[in-house]
Parts: C-alpha cells; structure tokens; sequence
C-alpha cells in the first residue's frame, strides 16, 4: 500500500531555532492518531481487495493506495511526502535529506534507533527511506498480521520525531561521509553534474544531499 497526498506547508523547527518551510503532504501536517488506525486497517478487510489499485481519502483528507498483490503475505506500507530540493532555497538546500536520517534517530513511543529497529526487526520487518528532488519516501515492509506496528512505527517516527541535538551533530558526519561517497561514484556525479548543467542555478539543478558547507551548519 502507498500514501499519497496534496503539497502543503509544514514547519519543522530544528534546535538552533531555524525554522524551515518544507513543502510537505497533508499527512505531515494532519496528525494520524490511534482512532484512524483502524478506519485504515478496515479498508484491507478481503472483501474490498481487488486485482486493481485502488484510491481511498480518511477523514482528515489523508489519501491511500492500495496495491493489493496475492502472491505474498507480506505488506510494504510506504509515505511519501512532498520534500526534496526542489522545494528548498539555496540557503536549506539539503534539509529534507537530513530530516530523513533524523526521523529514525527516536520520537514519543520509540525513543532512539535500536527502539525503531528492534520494532520492526523483531516481527521479521525491514525499513528504509529515501529522498528525491520532489518527494521523500518512508517505508516499512512486514508480514500482513503485523501492519498495525509498521504504521504505529511511521507515524511516530514522523509525527512526534524529538529532533536530539546530540544526534543531529552525530549525523553531520554521516551524511558528510555519504556526500563523499556519491562523490566518488563516477555515476552519480555526472548526473549531478548534468542537472546542473541542465537547469542551472534553480531548485532543479541543485542535488539533494546539499553542499558540505550546509551540511556542517
């Protein structure tokens, strides 16, 4: 199952006191809470499920997907969110990146990142993220009988994320450290290079990781 939604603008205030506009979908901004869930989980009930994808909006004007395969037992739960460089300014290009790596960093329910991985990990789970020049995606895939967690898990992480400044300053050098990854991947680099070239000194022409410079402020 997917989640998809309309741009809307969220704020998302970081320790130093900054305060960054982010061009994030309803989901962000509307607060899932424990009542939605199962309005969300009765829509998987097998007599809505068809061979085709179908497309639900919950009362709060959150939109769902629904991909319904019978070959598996197993369910990816995805959110995708309306962030990437082509939303941000120079001054904060990068920023939807970094919040990637800091939603897993803890939240209310799951305080640091081996609450959110022994979550998951236990019931057999995986999860990942990633984040493009106009979305972000968070997903959690897991076997059907334990949806309900990778929800509870999604929507913690990403509703009630505490932003520990300790952790930002940790996660600096990781992202530093994948930027010289990139760097060093002929790959990647021609394309970022290309896109610059491409669409010059505009939001599209700018990558999504930022510039070491960002990074370490």
């Amino acid at each position: 199952s997917g989640i998809d939604g309309y741009h809307n603008e969220a704020l998302v205030k970081t320790p130093s006191l900054k305060i960054f506009k982010l061009n994030y979908y309803k989901f962000i901004k509307l607060k899932v809470t424990q009542s939605l869930l199962p309005q969300f989980l009765n829509l998987l009930n097998y007599k809505y499920v068809n061979k085709s994808m179908q497309k639900y909006t919950l009362e709060n004007g959150l939109r769902i997907i629904l991909i319904p395969n019978q070959n598996t037992k197993s369910v990816t739960s995805l959110v995708l969110a309306g962030a990437g460089s082509r939303y941000e300014t120079e001054e904060i290009n990068g920023i939807a990146h970094f919040l990637e790596h800091m939603f897993f960093k803890g939240a209310k329910k799951y305080k640091n990142t081996k609450e959110v991985s022994s979550a998951i990990d236990s019931v057999g789970g995986e999860f990942n993220a990633f984040t493009g020049k106009e979305y972000a995606g968070y997903y959690v895939r897991i076997i059907n009988d334990h949806l309900d967690t990778a929800l509870d898990v999604l929507s913690d992480m990403l509703l009630e994320a505490t932003f520990n400044p300790e952790e930002i300053e940790k996660e600096r050098g990781v992202i530093l450290e994948e930027l010289n990854m990139y760097q060093d991947t002929p790959m990647y680099q021609i394309a970022w290079n290309y896109e610059k070239l491409l669409y010059g000194k505009q939001p599209m022409g700018r990558d999504q990781i930022g510039s070491k410079k960002l990074i370490k402020s």
